[in-house]
């Protein structure tokens, strides 16, 4: 009888560590979640801070114009020939289904893509002062080659991207 105690005992002993064992589990899952709680709110604080800053980044069209006669104004100042200007107004941001209606960002991302030919050292003050001087456009691709008519000179494929209202 007291062999068959002890084995309760022994049983019951077990059952209270394992359940002891599980509680600061539970405790540990509880304390980590409460921190992703945190993380959850402050994300979307950010996401909503960051809509309102997106939102006084667009560019309508006619200050589109006024960058693309900056951008020839600069070019003529360093004697930097511009050609092949095209704006291209398909907004490039992927489709989001997924969002609700007040989340959405009415923006669109569009493309300015123009070459230049000219000295390598003038197209890199070219694309210094735009970084400059432009809040509106966004160097996203630059390729520098050399000139086959001019042997001093190159050529370089630029593309900026710039920011506007949805079309609705």
């Amino acid at each position: 009888m007291v062999s068959s105690y002890i084995g309760l005992d022994q049983k019951i002993k077990n059952k209270y560590e394992s359940k002891h064992d599980q509680l600061n589990l539970l405790n540990k899952e509880l304390k980590f979640g409460l921190g992703l709680m945190d993380d959850i709110q402050d994300l979307r604080k950010y996401f909503i801070d960051n809509k309102e800053q997106l939102s006084t980044k667009k560019i309508t069209g006619n200050e589109l114009l006024q960058e693309v006669n900056r951008l020839n104004t600069l070019a003529n100042s360093l004697s930097l020939d511009i050609k092949n200007i095209e704006i291209d107004s398909r907004n490039t941001f992927p489709e989001i289904e997924a969002l609700s209606e007040n989340n959405k960002i009415n923006i669109a991302r569009n493309s300015l893509n123009f070459r230049l030919h000219g000295n390598f050292l003038d197209i890199g003050t070219f694309l210094e002062m735009i970084e400059k001087n432009s809040s509106q456009l966004k160097l996203q691709f630059c390729s520098i080659g050399l000139d086959s008519l001019d042997p001093q000179g190159v050529i370089a494929e630029i593309e900026y991207l710039t920011y506007g209202g949805l079309e609705l």
